[in-house]
């Protein structure tokens, strides 16, 4: 197997089939690489492994389950996001605690002065753009907050933008 494929060049999938059809000792020695290189792989890749008591009992003749493939952090955000979100979202009390992020835009909504239409416009790199009027500022950080709430289990947060000008965005992942 190793003279076409590398270790490196296999699925998630594939891996996972492999490693639970071959003890790793065997699967290290097709590919021309240790064990600990083909479990640094499978811990890398989130690609359980059976243990070394897996196929002494399983050469016992004892009916084993293998452990499933969990879904990776791209998949489970796939189907997270493919649930329906409803058509309304809720807005939290008036002066119910806010998410600090919320409570910062609120507070920095309230500091600025209105201008000539009367409307509160504020471009931070700290928070989104926003142009409300005074007495829709509370509101527009409720709805900031409801919207920070319902994206950040899905990994997605809000981030201040690294130039002086423009406002901040929302991003999923580390990066």
């Amino acid at each position: 197997m190793s003279a076409s494929r590398k270790l490196t060049d296999l699925s998630r999938q594939e891996l996972y089939d492999l490693i639970w059809s071959s003890p790793v000792a065997k699967v290290a020695a097709d590919f021309g690489v240790t064990e600990t290189v083909v479990k640094n792989h499978c811990n890398n890749r989130k690609v359980p492994r059976p243990t070394r008591r897996y196929w002494t009992k399983l050469a016992a003749g004892i009916k084993l389950r293998k452990k499933p493939l969990p879904p990776t952090p791209q998949e489970v955000f796939e189907i997270e996001a493919q649930r329906r979100v409803p058509k309304a979202l809720a807005l939290p009390e008036p002066g119910a605690r806010l998410h600090p992020l919320a409570t910062g835009l609120l507070t920095a909504l309230n500091k600025t002065k209105p201008g000539d239409q009367k409307l509160v416009h504020l471009k931070e790199p700290v928070f989104p753009e926003v142009t409300v009027s005074k007495p829709l500022v509370e509101r527009a950080a409720q709805a900031f907050h409801v919207i920070l709430q319902s994206l950040e289990p899905l990994g997605i947060e809000f981030k201040k933008y690294q130039g002086t000008f423009d406002p901040g965005f929302f991003k999923r992942g580390k990066r």
